[in-house]
């Protein structure tokens, strides 16, 4: 990707530079977790790197982050070259925290003065990021599964203090990492214990009708369309719609409709659609919606937009 700074009406480039330290890497990006994932810190570099025993051996985490939106641990490794296994290490460390998921509650606990339990946390969600200047091709194409807990994510410095995050993605994610690697009792423990929800888990749970589910094919289709930067991931409950990293919208197919929720700050007072919600002062949530027919859809993407545009 080329960068230019814009003189004179002439395009002028801006020259990558090499990412000397990973450590400085490590600072920076722990500095800005919520800005760049929307995560909390926990502990790494800037107080103390957790560490557990597995295996008979010492798994050092460079930062262990948390998503307060999924209530999932997040593993992140920083690597300055390209010669590391994406599969074998994503999941040395998943198991690690796996297998010892009372440390990392106390971890968690220690640094942030709280009280979680191990049944707060959806460990089904945990995931590892790795942050690399590069990744080669052949590990690019190894995260190409639907159901890997494991992310790449590119990192590069630029003159005049200008980096850049970017999600490594394989062009097409299909099939599972348990039927490429049946014999491997490791990745046969995590897949059982980490794996992303599916909307048709979510259909199962909230016994959605035929016509609620083509009513959510019709308005998913439209949201998709808004925008290139838009990320749409499943909960257990519910569709999640993310700008940024930063969620804008929730869609909740029930059983006779589809509820909302959006990131919204100010009260729409003429929709049909909308309705009484008890909100506090600091949520943010503050609109929400329900449909359940095609004469609905207009007004929803209206305020689904509104909110996209907002965010």
């Amino acid at each position: 990707m080329s960068i230019f700074k814009i003189c004179n009406s002439k395009l002028n480039p801006i020259k990558e530079k090499q990412i000397d330290l990973e450590k400085r890497l490590q600072a920076l990006t722990e500095k800005n977790l919520q800005v760049v994932f929307g995560l909390e810190f926990i502990s790494g570099f800037l107080n103390r790197e957790f560490s557990v025993k597995a295996a008979q051996q010492d798994f050092y985490i460079d930062t262990l982050a948390f998503d307060p939106e999924t209530k999932s641990f997040v593993i992140i490794e920083y690597k300055k070259d390209k010669n590391f296994s994406v599969i074998d290490q994503g999941y040395a460390y998943l198991g690690a925290m796996i297998n010892n998921r009372a440390d990392f509650v106390l971890e968690y606990n220690e640094k942030k003065k709280a009280s979680l339990k191990k049944s707060d946390i959806d460990w089904r969600q945990s995931k590892i990021v790795f942050i690399c200047p590069d990744f080669t091709t052949y590990q690019q194409s190894a995260i190409a599964f639907k159901d890997l807990p494991i992310e790449l994510w590119k990192v590069t410095l630029y003159e005049n203090n200008i980096v850049s995050y970017e999600q490594i993605r394989p062009p097409v994610a299909k099939g599972s990492i348990g039927e490429i690697t049946p014999k491997s009792k490791l990745v046969k423990h995590i897949t059982k214990e980490i794996k992303p929800y599916t909307l048709e888990e979510i259909f199962k749970r909230q016994k959605t009708s035929s016509k609620i589910k083509d009513l959510l094919s019709e308005i998913r289709e439209q949201i998709s369309s808004l925008g290139d930067d838009i990320d749409e991931r499943f909960g257990k409950w519910a569709i999640i719609y993310k700008k940024h990293y930063k969620t804008f919208a929730y869609l909740h197919p029930r059983t006779k409709d589809i509820r909302a929720y959006l990131r919204l700050n100010e009260i729409v007072v003429s929709t049909k659609i909308g309705y009484e919600r008890n909100v506090k002062e600091e949520d943010v949530f503050k609109i929400g919606f329900k449909m359940n027919s095609d004469s609905h859809l207009a007004e929803a993407l209206s305020l689904i937009k509104d909110a996209y545009e907002k965010n």
